[in-house]
């Protein structure tokens, strides 16, 4: 009884982590669509010569990088997840608030100046560069 107990247990694990990785799988791809979309539409800014377009366009960039990092932070609670073996509601949580400040900013930008947003919009990428460097350089001095 005890093997088919135990046997049981590892199956369910396997199909848990199977999960988990199918899980993380959707939320990378995810965040690679969501950052061409954002490529395809900073490029398509060049171009936009009607300002109300272009103030539209412009939050439409500033949403969907905040979805993007949704998307990145999900992906890394699945990853950790994955590798401790440990399920992380604080990076659920993490995700949620996130997703309400998209919510709040979306919300607060569409009454605001077009200038506003701009300066919300060069704020937003400096910091997300500065996020993505300090991501990469972190993880470089883990490996060496």
């Amino acid at each position: 009884m005890n093997s088919i107990a135990s046997s049981a247990r590892r199956l369910i694990a396997i199909a848990y982590t199977v999960f988990e990785v199918l899980l993380l799988a959707v939320f990378l791809a995810g965040a690679v669509v969501a950052m061409v979309r954002v490529a395809g539409y900073v490029s398509s800014l060049l171009y936009v010569e009607d300002p109300e377009k272009f103030r539209t366009e412009l939050l439409t960039v500033i949403d969907i990088s905040i979805y993007t990092l949704i998307l990145i932070d999900l992906a890394r609670t699945m990853v950790v997840s994955i590798t401790t073996r440990r399920f992380s509601i604080e990076g659920i949580m993490e995700a949620g608030m996130l997703a309400m400040v998209r919510e709040f900013i979306a919300l607060t930008l569409s009454e605001k100046p077009l200038q506003h947003i701009m300066i919300v919009a060069l704020v937003f990428a400096v910091l997300f560069i500065a996020w993505a460097y300090t991501k990469t350089r972190i993880h470089t001095e883990k490996q060496h």
